[in-house]
């Protein structure tokens, strides 16, 4: 994630752990079943 003006960038595992509790409600269910196991395989993005 990125920087926000109220908060500081999440990491991975807790945007990881966002999105499986929000799956359902904010995010497609099916989606976050296919997205979560490949999370740790997507580059880091730049800040720049």
């Amino acid at each position: 994630t990125t920087d926000r003006p109220y908060r500081a960038a999440l990491g991975t595992d807790h945007a990881a752990t966002e999105l499986a509790r929000m799956a359902g409600t904010q995010f497609d269910p099916e989606v976050v079943k296919v997205f979560l196991p490949l999370i740790d395989r997507l580059p880091a993005l730049s800040t720049s």
